[in-house]
């Protein structure tokens, strides 16, 4: 990506260099909240799928079988609170002319098929929408929709394993795997998608959309999120 001068206006930033820009402070408040939240959630997910492999690989393959089923009720605090921040983004949208640049979602970025389908598809879509305000607004339907289907994915694939009625668990295990890793990536894209929105926005703006999210303070944020790949 080549590099811009520091007089480029907000409308001529690219997506990473939206990302890389500083937030006043109410602003960066707002976001640092919003984050700390989801890392949150995603952490202890995060840490209940890894525990069930554990269990797995020592053998202990009833624990791990009942952990898969805890798992799947931790996936779903997570992913509601995902599809809120998206709902609060796009509700908060329809009262602001502001609509920050965003990318298509990547294929290479999933690994579950349907999900890299569904990337592929919403890529080519894309590079035919005229407007920006229609491409920000497709973005969030899509990530919407494949945060609302890899839950699906997870809990289908959790209840076999748990229940053991699996007739090839080796697969459901490796669709946890996989749809782990593409809820991670639905996270990281809307962490960008999330400040990117919030740079656009006025004070009173802000204000309404802390409120959308529940106004929820959090006292020791996390140090931001960490990204290996962004394309939002």
């Amino acid at each position: 990506m080549g590099s811009r001068r520091s007089t480029d206006s907000p409308a001529d930033r690219t997506v990473r260099e939206e990302w890389l820009a500083g937030l006043p402070e109410d602003k960066q408040r707002t976001f640092q909240n919003a984050v700390a939240q989801l890392e949150a959630g995603y952490a202890m997910f995060s840490i209940a799928v890894n525990e069930s492999f554990a269990l797995r690989r020592s053998g202990a393959l009833v624990r791990a079988r009942e952990q898969v089923g805890t798992t799947a009720g931790v996936m779903h605090r997570f992913t509601d609170q995902l599809s809120h921040l998206l709902d609060a983004i796009s509700e908060q949208a329809r009262e602001t002319s502001h609509s920050p640049r965003v990318a298509p979602l990547n294929p290479a970025f999933f690994r579950w098929p349907i999900a890299r389908r569904r990337a592929s598809w919403e890529s080519a879509i894309d590079m035919v929408l005229p407007t920006r305000s229609l491409r920000f607004r497709r973005k969030l339907n899509a990530l919407l929709r494949s945060v609302n289907h890899l839950a699906g994915e997870f809990h289908h694939a959790a209840r076999e394993i748990s229940e053991g009625s699996s007739v090839h668990p080796e697969s459901h295990w490796e669709a946890l795997d996989s749809l782990h890793y593409d809820l991670n990536t639905c996270l990281r894209e809307t962490i960008v998608v999330l400040k990117s929105f919030l740079l656009g926005l006025s004070d009173s703006e802000v204000e309404a959309f802390s409120r959308r999210l529940g106004g929820t303070a959090v006292s020791s944020p996390g140090e931001g999120a960490g990204f290996s790949h962004i394309s939002a």
